[in-house]
């Protein structure tokens, strides 16, 4: 675990990003549920767009993520009912919308008001395991 050093803007941009993206996951999943389907790609193509029309300023990368997670969590539950998340539960990024730079101590992320750089402190007792990471 990492201790960013985030400014009040970054952590709005944080939680305006989390709460778009459980909107996200849970309109794929009510319609994974609707249509009974946990298949990702027939999910995607079903609700991506409208996703997209709803909440333009989330990434198109998170979108997919959101989609994604929901099949996975209508999968775990076998369908037997749609899966709520809570707002502010971890988010899943994929390789396109997270850098993390270990050796300059900052990460650029994605967020609903644009990428983000934030620094943070990388503790020189973990520096000794993670040499050319």
């Amino acid at each position: 675990m990492l201790k960013l050093k985030s400014t009040e803007e970054d952590r709005t941009a944080l939680l305006r990003t989390m709460e778009a993206y459980t909107v996200a996951f849970n309109m794929a999943a009510e319609c994974g549920f609707a249509n009974r389907t946990t298949n990702r790609f027939k999910a995607q193509d079903g609700i991506y767009h409208e996703i997209r029309n709803v909440i333009p300023e989330l990434n198109s990368s998170l979108v997919q993520t959101a989609i994604h997670c929901s099949c996975e969590a209508l999968k775990g539950i076998k369908l037997k009912k749609c899966p709520n998340r809570r707002t502010y539960a971890a988010m899943r990024y994929s390789k396109k919308s997270i850098r993390v730079v270990l050796d300059h101590g900052f990460l650029s992320l994605t967020t609903v008001k644009g990428r983000r750089k934030i620094d943070f402190d990388f503790p020189e007792y973990m520096r000794k395991k993670f040499d050319g990471w």
